[in-house]
């Protein structure tokens, strides 16, 4: 795997004057790369922190959605947002921010049962991980 990764950067090493030095500055940058990411929060700037500004990522729809039965009769309808937390600490952690998360409705089982992909307007291949 390293002759496969680095096989283009020997024939440079070989025409330069001073290749350990090169050498040694990509190893240390590496090293300090690698330091700063484990060891701050640059590696990890999603936070499980309330007050923290560490950017959360939602994929966020405005949909209406229309629901026929077998004969082509509309059923019902309805519009709204729909929202899918994409970060582990989502939503609860956006609260604060977005007070309208307090009277989002959730998707429950028996839209699951009832309607195809628990009635949701989007095809979300993870739809079944969303409750």
């Amino acid at each position: 795997m390293t002759l496969a990764t680095l096989s283009f950067i020997c024939p440079l090493f070989m025409v330069m004057n001073k290749p350990p030095a090169v050498m040694t500055t990509l190893y240390m940058t590496t090293f300090i790369t690698v330091v700063l990411v484990v060891t701050t929060r640059i590696g990890f700037p999603y936070s499980a922190d309330p007050g923290s500004l560490a950017p959360h990522r939602s994929l966020v729809v405005h949909t209406d959605r229309e629901f026929y039965n077998r004969t082509g009769h509309k059923l019902k309808d309805d519009a709204g947002y729909f929202v899918i937390n994409l970060d582990r600490n989502s939503p609860h952690v956006l609260y604060h921010w977005v007070p309208e998360y307090y009277t989002m409705k959730q998707i429950t089982d028996e839209q699951c049962n009832k309607y195809l992909y628990c009635g949701v307007p989007v095809y979300y291949p993870c739809s079944s991980m969303l409750k």
